[in-house]
């Protein structure tokens, strides 16, 4: 009993770790975003197109992971 226990809550700390890490790659995203603006060197443009790029795919990522998780626990992390 102890090791479903210890599951659970292992999948709890999970479903908030990727809560935070979404929040990072979109906090990148618009870092990246403002770089991009202020840009005006057309190779440097190009690696932070790629860079915000790859922030959107992390994010997409986890989003798919984190969905799976909320069919199991609220937004505050309680067990539905």
């Amino acid at each position: 009993m102890s090791e479903v226990k210890g599951a659970c809550e292992q999948e709890e700390k999970l479903f908030f770790i990727f809560k935070k890490a979404i929040e990072g790659e979109q906090e990148a995203q618009r870092i990246y975003k403002d770089a991009i603006e202020c840009c005006s060197d057309q190779m440097m443009s190009k690696v932070l197109h790629r860079l915000h790029d790859e922030e959107v795919q992390h994010e997409t990522t986890l989003k798919e992971y984190y969905g799976q998780l909320r069919e199991k626990y609220d937004t505050n992390g309680r067990p539905r």
